[in-house]
């Protein structure tokens, strides 16, 4: 290492990376308001990304926009009535904000991360400026 170690400054959480994978994962997840202990099957979308150091990290969240701020949100598999994926969901977000069609047009793209409060990375898809 060329640089004094006394010179180095701290270094942003934003990260770039590259996606590697995308899987769809059975999850169980409590249904809200039932009586007792119930769960129901869902399927979320995980994201396998690495940074500039190889290292892989996985991924099931995204940062988008909801009136004016930047939340975080699962990336849930929900289909609409057309078997397409539904507009309004957070895995269409972010495929509109990387400018593609599919999940398979996102292998190999470069991408933004952000951790959320719990340290674990996040993937964005609104402006970096609503990060907080």
């Amino acid at each position: 290492m060329t640089k004094e170690y006394l010179d180095f400054m701290v270094g942003s959480p934003l990260r770039n990376c590259v996606i590697k994978n995308i899987e769809k994962v059975s999850v169980k997840v409590p249904i809200k308001d039932a009586p007792t202990s119930e769960y129901a099957d869902a399927e979320k979308i995980c994201l396998t990304v690495t940074d500039r150091n190889n290292k892989e990290f996985r991924i099931s969240d995204v940062w988008i926009e909801k009136y004016g701020e930047a939340v975080i949100k699962g990336l849930w598999f929900t289909l609409s009535d057309s078997e397409k994926l539904s507009p309004s969901s957070s895995v269409a977000q972010l495929l509109s904000y990387y400018k593609v069609d599919t999940l398979k047009e996102l292998i190999n793209k470069q991408v933004q991360v952000f951790p959320d409060d719990k340290n674990y990375l996040v993937i964005i898809a609104c402006k970096d400026s609503l990060i907080p």
